[in-house]
């Protein structure tokens, strides 16, 4: 049997050097830095990287041969809402301040609606999807069981503490975060 795993918050792929030569294929990286995506897909060409992790295990499932999870096919539209006010530059703004917002000279924000047109795999198989298993090793209260429920995943935690345990187990059967 094929060993594989999914790295998240991957940094530039150190943990997951480890992880090759122990035997495991990395099947997915989850990193949000653009950087760090360039430097592990310049390493592991094949191996899908995405930025946002509630994409790691999609609700539509991942690949029946490989893991790897299917990727949503979006669309996105920018919109830049003005604040009133006077013009400013970005060098005399400073940083997180509002005025720091600042778009051909006038201060506001930028957002992005995003709208998901559909699903595609990150992988070559062509094999069957089945639905995604959110992994816990070190599951603690639970919090990540319990987000996985939310979000209509399946999740499999464990703990060395019992404590722990019965925590998780209570948390998942009330629905509520303590």
């Amino acid at each position: 049997m094929d060993l594989t795993h999914i790295s998240l918050f991957a940094g530039i792929g150190g943990i997951d050097i480890a992880a090759e030569w122990a035997g495991f294929r990395t099947v997915l990286f989850v990193e949000i830095d653009s950087f760090c995506q360039k430097v592990l897909k310049r390493h592991w060409p094949d191996v899908p990287v995405i930025g946002d992790i509630r994409d790691a295990t999609p609700e539509v499932g991942c690949c029946s041969k490989c893991g790897a999870p299917w990727e949503r096919i979006v669309e996105k539209e920018r919109h830049h809402a003005q604040w009133g006010g006077p013009a400013i530059k970005d060098s005399q703004a400073g940083i997180g301040s509002p005025q720091s917002f600042v778009r051909n000279g006038q201060p506001g924000c930028t957002s992005v609606k995003v709208t998901t047109l559909g699903w595609q795999p990150t992988c070559k198989c062509n094999a069957d999807k089945v639905p995604s298993v959110v992994l816990d090793p070190l599951a603690g209260a639970g919090t990540t069981l319990w987000v996985a429920k939310k979000l209509n995943r399946k999740a499999v935690g464990y703990d060395t503490s019992g404590e722990y345990c019965q925590l998780t187990v209570n948390r998942c059967r009330q629905q509520v975060l303590l």
